[in-house]
């Protein structure tokens, strides 16, 4: 019989598996305490609580979607999106202890070596966006500032390339779940 992993990893080859792969039950959801994508996780609340991301937005924990929310009590970072090089700014990976980080989740209790390894990252860029603008804002900026709209994203996606090197580093990554489902 196959383990979770090698069972869930033949299903991505596409190789018929032994079983339903099932990521909630077959797989390790490792570093979500090393990203701050959101709010940070806490126990409980792995995908972000209540406080403040790596790029100064304010997020609240709303019990009925189970996950945090941007905080309407503040005001977005930037209404136009010509001026994200001024108003937005990227975390410095390079100051993040991900090695810290991912010894705690491999040396945890939890932590079972026979199934997938599986990161989420959060905040794709349209997400990422979202957050940082009121919805409408975002979407005039789309069709009004397209040229800058896609250099942010391109920033946005050398900061996710950055973070995935990273944390590629030290955690044994099988799969990544890459959030931007708006």
């Amino acid at each position: 019989m196959l383990t979770p992993r090698e069972n869930a990893l033949n299903a991505y080859r596409h190789i018929v598996p032994e079983r339903i792969v099932n990521l909630i039950k077959d797989s390790n959801n490792i570093a979500t305490y090393a990203l701050c994508e959101r709010a940070r996780a806490v126990p409980g609340r792995p995908f972000g609580s209540d406080g403040v991301d790596w790029f100064g937005v304010h997020w609240k924990y709303e019990e009925a979607s189970g996950a945090p929310m941007d905080d309407p009590a503040y005001p977005p970072l930037m209404t136009d999106i010509t001026q994200w090089r001024e108003k937005v700014k990227f975390p410095d990976l390079s100051e993040c202890d991900f090695a810290e980080e991912a010894k705690k989740d491999l040396e945890g209790p939890d932590y079972d070596p026979d199934k997938l390894n599986l990161v989420t990252i959060l905040q794709g860029p349209f997400e990422r966006l979202l957050s940082l603008m009121s919805t409408e804002d975002a979407l005039c900026a789309l069709l009004m500032e397209p040229e800058a709209c896609g250099e942010f994203f391109d920033r946005v996606a050398d900061h996710k390339i950055e973070l995935i090197d990273r944390l590629a580093e030290v955690y044994p990554i099988d799969l990544i779940d890459f959030h931007d489902d708006y």
